[in-house]
């Protein structure tokens, strides 16, 4: 195959899932991820190397990045799987991430219901005496 008709199978990919990870976020600044593979060992749901970089992204109402890279060696994921829209490794891939919170994002999410819910009441003992303390704002 030409080089040409990989480019394009790259690009098409790349813009497929900047597509489906959007549509899984309730925000997003902007989003660029770029699929290094070769069309027919994308067809056998093969990626030589993937990137990612995104801005202003928002999970959960509150969960807010500001921004995120991500780097991947070689991923290998069930095409089967991807046709029905989930992502499953078929093996393990080495990755690295660099995550960049603002302050007003770790703010907001501490004040989030979901953060809070997911975090118990704590139990302290001082003077011998068992205390109960809720999280709060």
């Amino acid at each position: 195959m030409s080089q040409d008709n990989t480019n394009l199978v790259e690009e098409t990919l790349s813009k497929l899932a900047e597509t489906g990870v959007a549509s899984k976020l309730d925000e997003l600044d902007a989003i660029d991820i770029n699929l290094q593979t070769n069309p027919i060992k994308a067809i056998q749901g093969e990626i030589e190397s993937a990137s990612l970089v995104a801005t202003g992204m928002v999970i959960k109402k509150d969960l807010r990045v500001e921004k995120m890279e991500l780097q991947t060696d070689s991923i290998a994921i069930n095409p089967l799987s991807v046709a029905f829209g989930k992502v499953e490794l078929t093996q393990a891939t080495r990755a690295s991430m660099r995550v960049i919170l603002t302050e007003a994002d770790m703010n907001r999410a501490f004040n989030s219901d979901y953060i809070r819910s997911k975090l118990p009441s704590l139990t302290i003992i001082k003077d011998n005496q068992s205390m109960t303390i809720d999280i709060q704002q």
